[in-house]
């Protein structure tokens, strides 16, 4: 490794997708609220409600999620990792670092290939943590790696 940090960014699709899919969220809880507040129809404002719970519930699943979202500092003999929205910080020095796995991450509906896949590294520690390194979420995957 050059004797120069690496910083982890995010990559503009993945910062994107995220925004697109809190807007998704948010129109669908406005029209489940729309539905549920129509007195003309009991009926649909039940199921409205019942969608409404779903989402809300999707929703916090995928905000705990986005709050696990790191930033890597590769240095010369160590890694930094902090967590966005906590004061977490944690130093890996590269001796604690058991292996690396690859594992290629193929994209498919039904069946048929959306793309060719992409590899995603996987850093074991000695005491069993590991922490994911993936090149859907990291604009600078391969110099990180």
């Amino acid at each position: 490794m050059k004797n120069r940090d690496v910083t982890s960014k995010f990559r503009n699709l993945y910062v994107f997708k995220t925004i697109f899919g809190y807007a998704i969220i948010l129109f669908c809880i406005a029209i489940c609220l729309k539905l549920y507040l129509d007195i003309y129809s009991p009926k649909r404002g039940r199921i409205a409600l019942f969608f409404l719970i779903g989402i809300v519930l999707m929703t916090l699943i995928a905000t705990i999620d986005l709050l696990r979202e790191n930033k890597i500092i590769i240095k010369k003999d160590e890694m930094i990792i902090f967590s966005y929205f906590s004061i977490k910080k944690v130093t890996i020095p590269f001796s604690d670092i058991d292996s690396i796995e690859r594992k290629r991450i193929v994209q498919q509906s039904k069946g048929i290939l959306i793309s060719d896949g992409y590899y995603e590294s996987k850093i074991i520690l000695n005491n069993g943590k590991f922490y994911v390194i993936s090149p859907d979420r990291f604009a600078n995957y391969k110099e990180m790696i």
